[in-house]
């Protein structure tokens, strides 16, 4: 199942798809357009679990695909960055290369970010994008 509410700042717990239609509070936390991404972004809709799935915690996992599930939109929104520069490479990827390739078994699924030209145009480099997040401590 995918997530089926959205935690609010002031805590409450709210359907998606109304939080969507209208804001339960007087402002809203996010824009729209962002509150849309975070919610397509947690229904993958795949029917067998994936390799990432399978490397998170059996319970979890396990309790997402049976239960209704709350996720606070501010959480997401590294992910959401994540998914964003996995978007810019896939269109910027010509010649040889694949990208974003879903393969199947049996049982599970799983999906490669980068193959073959990435590097030069004749290597065959499997790549895979991990997004960090950088602090800087400023003294003043």
């Amino acid at each position: 199942m995918p997530a089926k509410y959205f935690i609010c700042p002031s805590e409450e717990k709210v359907l998606i798809s109304q939080c969507l239609l209208q804001c339960p509070q007087k402002h809203r936390c996010m824009f729209l357009p962002t509150l849309r991404a975070i919610a397509k972004s947690v229904n993958r809709n795949l029917n067998k679990p994936s390799i990432t799935e399978l490397l998170t915690g059996t319970r979890d996992q396990y309790l997402k695909k049976v239960t209704d599930y709350a996720i606070n939109p501010q959480d997401q929104l590294y992910a959401l960055h994540g998914t964003a520069i996995h978007t810019i490479n896939e269109h910027h990827t010509q010649g040889n290369i694949l990208s974003e390739e879903r393969l199947f078994t049996a049982i599970t699924s799983g999906q490669f970010d980068l193959y073959s030209g990435i590097l030069s145009h004749e290597d065959r480099t499997l790549g895979d994008l991990k997004i960090t997040l950088s602090y800087m401590l400023i003294k003043a």
